[in-house]
């Protein structure tokens, strides 16, 4: 064997790489198309045999790991690259039990990666940097293989054959092998003990030495690497299983345009590899730290991933995906190294076991992934209907265009002609009526007085990190299920329950707590108005003392009069004057470092805080203490909901219209006062002291919780708003792309609220001459009208800038409030469609004076305690809640699958990642709903404002208040099953199930995925079931005399009960659990469960 130079060598392991990842693509590419077409395997078997694979990988990697370092590494390597040349000799054959031995032959012993990984950490050990580069380049080299090997073989498979295609990848082993023998050392690791070498002549030793081995692993260090590996390969294996079903159906993409797509990820981590010890030593953060990051950095790229409706959008994520993946196997095999050098273990063994976690992977997900797109995917079409497209059932083999053959029941109305397509019930005009009016409804105060609080207090630009991931996790699937279920049914928050009848009581929920804020919102609004007409004076009345509303304790802080003062050996302002230091003294008063705490330095007020409290207020001194009426604010009141009864008086057609204005000023308006404010000085550090990101935050749940309540209550989600104003969208629209739309002009909408307010801060700082260490920040309504309007007193041309924020302001609560009330009234009216649906301005009179009525006492001097309690302990917790029951009750009761299959029916394709979208709904959101509901109970406190601590009992009838729209939930439950009809079984039978009428609202809709539902069609079908033709009629394959009578008079009766559709489910192909057609070849007579719904249309 030839001596080589350490560089050189390094270079041989590289190029074995790349040659054993080549041969490896090579064969893998064409390898489950074989399965296929030449064993006649299906994909679960397929599925079988790979995970077979995987399996003894996974157990055989340690030994394997454990021998290199015992007998050396170019024996073992020598030893796997000749079995694993003979084990893919064996796919020149047919026989099954060939290829079976084949692929536990090459599940044992293809090893060669880890063995050539460990002896490259052996020969750059005493190098760190060197060894992340080498390791980096190592891994780019398999990649670049990547790029080339799935073409390549794509192009071999079709010119050559299957046979000449593995040939070709077998020869690459086969050249491999010859390298190691020439050129690799058999080098042994040093650690190895001497006891063991001398034991090493028993036959056992391997076994033993590998339990040994075992037995010393510090597990606390090592578990979290195996587990970081074995969850990011698990994810990785899971998307790559369903990716050919999901490119093909989702974006037609042929098998060429998979190649390039697979090519382009081979050249993204090739590319990252080559330069990853460039790119660690410039980020220059700890390798744990970086791992930990960029494992949040993968959890939203692949939920980012599955949200994503276009190719471009989704070549993006995937791009990134890969980059992520490529880093986290680098620094996992980094911290293995390192953990090696701390305990004196065999570097192989802990290079193998490190990588268990990705052989684990491959072991469960291959299986698990290819059987869900055999068995559970709606991808695989049945063996009645080859079409991937068909929407029909398995029974029909093509239904032809409908002829009109005299009056039907339910007329087919034409989605695609002018006007609404719901001739009854409406739909918006465009769809920018409808996302503006989404994005109006989300833009509210959390963004503005919420989340700058949240992003100050706790960690800056980390904390997005915990509400990013909280928002994919939690907020984006609620929202894209409450879009979904609005959408498809086309009914407000009460009557979408149709769906699993027994959790009505969730609709009710929604409303009594929109109720609530309704109520509350507009009060707020009318602050707003208050200030906006009192903006139009020359001189701001918060900016100035002497008003008959200041105390003796008002005290103005400028700039040019502090730097005055001082000079004149004075300390603070009261009421505009210098007060000497000498007189404080003989006053016994003591000035320490002023902190700035809702406005009050010592005993002394700002007077945008007196202004607040003393005259738009009027505040008492205690929860009981109730006080006068401030007659102005109910004047500004009675104003804020004629707005609100104008905007709604012709339902959405009319709030479709006014989000122009009410959506687009504000943004222009922000966007303006954010440039004006970044001029002026001590903005930028404002900026820079706020958003300065402490990763420390990251490790406390606290902070993890305060992130997921806030993202909920920035979305506005489990309110009963959003399914609202999805239910009058056209039923074909493409509602996933509405939520990544909305989710992302929410994120980006509380940033710049944030930076203005930042900004705002900085520039009132600067002013008082005091640093940002001293400024408390104070969440809630004191943040805009305290906070803020001290800033815009102290601008130039401040009344100007005035009028401008508190027109922002009341924009940004009005386009809120029009749709919080007309949740409230859409819901009534569809609840009552016969009497109420044609009278929509009747029921929004009696609610706006409702609402009205109960929102005068809340302009009395105590409501600002009041309407704490009620926002403290309804806007947070019982929101969760109702999150909770609504994912249960749809993805659990009603199924995920018949779910997924009704966003299908409606945007025509499943999300991406079919199998991803299941485990997030049924388990993830679900466990992060229970989580974030613990962490809010655990973090409870008493309330308090400023100074005031909320009595014991307030805290009490806040509890209650807070159970008052839950206990909703049991009663109407209890309810709906003392009402129902029958036995205990059958009442439970028909709550769980879909009601009747549960589906499109429109007969078109309806005919696109079952046509017998239509009357006139299932009067046809009968008349060919009684004899009267054995030939198709209108594409329908059925004989006459198989059919049962039974089946015959369920499918004429004019309803379908619960009953019926649970005795005779089988053989209609329907599922007695939830209505949903269960995917069986057609070799029956499968008839469908009938839909006579009375408001079709």
């Amino acid at each position: 064997m030839n001596v080589l130079s350490r560089d050189r060598l390094i270079f041989v392991l590289q190029f074995v790489s790349f040659l054993d990842m080549f041969g490896a693509s090579f064969i893998v590419t064409v390898l489950p198309e074989f399965f296929r077409s030449e064993i006649g395997l299906s994909v679960s078997a397929a599925g079988v045999l790979a995970s077979v694979y995987g399996v003894f990988q996974f157990l055989t990697s340690p030994l394997i790991g454990s021998e290199a370092d015992r007998i050396g590494y170019q024996t073992v390597t020598l030893t796997c690259l000749v079995l694993t040349t003979l084990s893919y000799g064996f796919l020149q054959t047919t026989s099954l039990w060939l290829i079976v031995l084949s692929r536990l032959l090459c599940g044992t012993f293809k090893h060669t990666q880890s063995t050539c990984r460990s002896l490259l950490g052996i020969l750059t050990k005493d190098d760190q940097k060197g060894q992340v580069k080498a390791l980096g380049r190592f891994n780019s080299m398999s990649n670049l293989a990547f790029i080339f090997a799935p073409t390549l073989a794509g192009w071999a498979n079709v010119s050559l054959g299957y046979r000449t295609t593995f040939l070709i990848g077998t020869s690459a082993f086969a050249v491999n092998s010859v390298l190691t023998a020439l050129f690799v050392p058999n080098v042994r690791d040093a650690t190895e003990s001497k006891e063991s070498k001398q034991q090493s002549k028993s036959w056992l030793h391997p076994l033993i030495a590998m339990l040994d081995q075992f037995r010393q692993v510090d597990w606390t260090k090592l578990r979290v690497i195996f587990g970081i590996r074995l969850l990011t390969t698990f994810v990785m294996i899971l998307y790559r299983s369903n990716f050919n079903w999901f490119m093909k159906e989702r974006f037609e993409a042929d098998t060429a345009m998979q190649g390039y797509l697979i090519s382009w990820q081979g050249l993204t981590q090739f590319l990252i590899s080559f330069n990853i010890g460039a790119v660690v030593s410039f980020i220059g953060i700890p390798l744990g730290r970086l791992l930990y990051l960029n494992c949040f950095a993968f959890a939203a790229v692949f939920i980012g991933l599955s949200f994503s409706t276009s190719f471009w959008l989704y070549t993006f994520f995937l791009t990134l995906l890969n980059i992520l993946s490529c880093l986290c196997r680098v620094i996992v095999v980094e911290m293995a190294i390192v953990k090696c050098k701390e305990g004196r273990r065999a570097l192989g063994f802990w290079m193998s076991f490190s990588s268990q976690g990705e052989r684990h992977s491959r072991a469960r997900s291959t299986n698990v992934g290819d059987g869900a797109v055999d068995e559970k995917s709606p991808l695989q079409t049945t063996a009645a209907n080859s079409d991937a497209n068909s929407l029909y059932p398995p029974f029909v083999t093509k239904v032809g265009d409908y002829v009109r053959e005299g009056d039907i029941e339910y007329p087919f109305e034409d989605p695609f002609a002018g006007g609404d397509e719901n001739k009854i019930r409406g739909n918006w005009s465009s769809r920018a009526d409808y996302i503006l009016s989404v994005v109006g409804f989300t833009f509210g105060l959390g963004n503005l007085w919420r989340f700058p609080y949240y992003l100050s207090q706790q960690g800056g630009l980390a904390f997005m990190i915990p509400y990013c991931v909280m928002l994919l996790l939690a907020a984006m699937p609620t929202l894209l299920m409450e879009l979904s279920l609005g959408q498809f049914i086309s009914l407000g928050a009460m009557s979408i329950w149709k769906v699993v009848p027994l959790f009505k009581g969730i609709g009710i929920a929604m409303i009594i707590i929109a109720c609530s804020i309704a109520i509350m919102y507009n009060v707020v609004s009318a602050w707003a108005m208050f200030y906006l007409v009192n903006s139009l004076k020359l001189t701001l009345p918060w900016a100035t003392c002497g008003n008959h509303w200041n105390s003796q304790n008002c005290s103005v802080w400028n700039r040019d009069i502090i730097e005055s003062c001082q000079l004149q050996n004075g300390t603070v302002l009261l009421n505009g004057t210098c007060v000497p230091i000498a007189s404080l003294e003989l006053d016994n008063v003591t000035t320490p470092t002023p902190m700035l705490s809702a406005f009050r330095v010592g005993n002394y007020v700002m007077p945008s805080l007196e202004y607040f409290h003393r005259e738009v207020l009027m505040l008492s001194s205690g929860f009981d203490v109730v006080g006068q009426i401030n007659i102005q604010l109910v004047i500004c009141l009675f104003v804020s909901w004629i707005a609100v009864f104008l905007c709604l008086f012709k339902g959405i057609k009319s709030g479709g219209k006014v989000v122009y204005i009410t959506v687009i000023v504000p943004y222009i308006i922000l966007l303006v006062l954010i440039a004006r404010f970044l001029t002026l000085p001590g903005s930028l550090d404002g900026l820079y002291y706020f958003y300065s990101p402490d990763w420390d935050v990251l490790y406390d749940l606290r902070v993890w919780g305060s992130a997921a309540v806030q993202v909920f209550y920035s979305l506005s989600t489990c309110s009963g708003g959003l399914i609202t104003l999805s239910s009058y969208n056209r039923f074909h629209n493409n509602v996933f792309k509405d939520v990544w739309i909305i989710s992302m002009v929410d994120v980006v909408t509380s940033l710049f609220c944030s930076t203005l307010v930042f900004a705002a801060i900085g520039f009132m700082c600067y002013e008082m001459d005091i640093s940002m260490s001293q400024f408390e920040f104070q969440e809630g309504a004191e943040l805009v009208f305290v906070v803020f309007s001290e800033s815009v007193a102290k601008l130039p041309v401040a009344p100007l800038y005035a009028v401008l924020f508190f027109i922002m302001l009341f924009l940004i609560i009005l386009s809120s409030e029009l749709f919080i009330v007309e949740t409230v009234v859409s819901s009534i009216c569809d609840e009552f469609p016969e009497r109420l649906r044609r009278n929509h301005r009747h029921v929004l009179t009696c609610v706006t004076v409702a609402f009205l009525i109960l929102g005068v006492p809340l302009c009395c001097s105590a409501a600002m305690y009041w309407m704490m309690l009620v926002d403290y302990y309804t806007g947070t917790w019982p929101l969760i809640i109702i999150a909770f029951f609504e994912c249960m009750a749809v993805c659990w009761v009603y199924g995920v699958d018949n779910f997924l299959d009704n966003i299908k029916w409606m945007i025509r394709f499943y999300p991406p990642i079919y199998l991803f979208w299941k485990l997030l709904w049924k388990f993830v959101c679900p466990a992060v709903f229970l989580t974030i509901l613990a962490f809010v109970w655990a973090d409870f406190h008493p309330m308090r404002y400023d100074d005031y601590l909320f009595p014991h009992w307030c805290n009490w009838l806040g509890w209650s208040i807070s159970f008052a729209p839950l206990v909703a939930i049991p009663i109407a439950a209890v309810y709906k099953f003392c009402a129902a009809d029958g036995r205990i079984a059958k009442r439970w039978r028909d709550l769980l199930c879909p009601e009747d009428d549960w589906g499109p609202a429109l007969a078109v809709h309806r005919a696109e995925r079952y046509p017998l539902q239509i009357p006139e069609a299932r009067r046809l079908f009968a008349s060919h079931l009684d004899g009267s033709s054995k030939q198709p009629i209108m594409g329908v394959m059925a004989d006459a005399s198989p059919m049962a009578s039974e089946e015959t008079d369920a499918l004429l009766a004019p309803t379908s009960p619960s009953k019926q559709r649970s005795q005779s489910s089988l053989a209609r192909g329907v599922s007695a659990g939830t209505g949903s057609v269960v995917r069986q070849p057609a070799t029956g007579g499968s008839l469908l469960p009938s839909f006579d719904r009375e408001t079709a249309i």
